[in-house]
């Protein structure tokens, strides 16, 4: 049965425990990308300095009974970013279609990308914990750079998708998760 409700989440989740002590190293932080639903997974990151995921809360202020105010969580617009990206045929080559589609301006065809992120660190007895996030738009900026070219890379609409698992890091397959 697939993971419908908020507990059936936490249940699955719960089976991952963490397999490292001390400080978790940024490689076993691992996203993965690529254009459409198919084809292979590209690891990003390539010779890639630092990258965040950005949670981007949206707020309301509310106002309880008593009078206080307080902002209130009312959605997650999360990103994923990379900044001074350094562009190669044979380590990015689902980013270079994306400076194409930028040049032609034909930002349209920058939204239906997928993400899968992979906590290696986190593992059941054959598993890695992961989410795979479909209809995600990518934008570029900044392209230029000094000795490379480079460009800023954002992922947007992260915030939700499948949580499940890959049984391998260097070539992942997704399976949602169930209980």
């Amino acid at each position: 049965m697939a993971l419908t409700t908020q507990a059936d989440i936490k249940t699955f989740v719960d089976g991952y425990t963490n397999t490292t002590t001390g400080d978790i190293r940024r490689k076993r932080f691992i996203i993965y990308g690529r254009k459409g639903n198919s084809g292979d997974w590209t690891k990003l990151g390539y010779k890639q300095e630092s990258a965040s995921v950005t949670p981007n809360y949206d707020t309301e202020e509310i106002v309880d009974i008593n009078g206080e105010k307080y902002n209130d969580k009312t959605a997650k617009n999360e990103t994923f970013e990379m900044s001074e990206t350094r562009f190669n045929p044979n380590k990015t080559a689902f980013l270079m279609d994306a400076v194409k589609y930028v040049t032609a301006s034909r930002e349209d065809q920058l939204k239906d990308y997928q993400l899968l992120y992979v906590c290696e660190w986190l593992k059941s007895s054959t598993h890695y914990l992961a989410r795979l996030v479909d209809g995600v738009t990518l934008t570029v900026d900044n392209v230029g750079g000094q000795s490379f070219t480079t460009g800023d890379i954002t992922f947007k609409g992260i915030s939700q998708g499948k949580i499940g698992y890959v049984d391998s890091i260097v070539s992942p397959s997704f399976t949602e998760g169930s209980v």
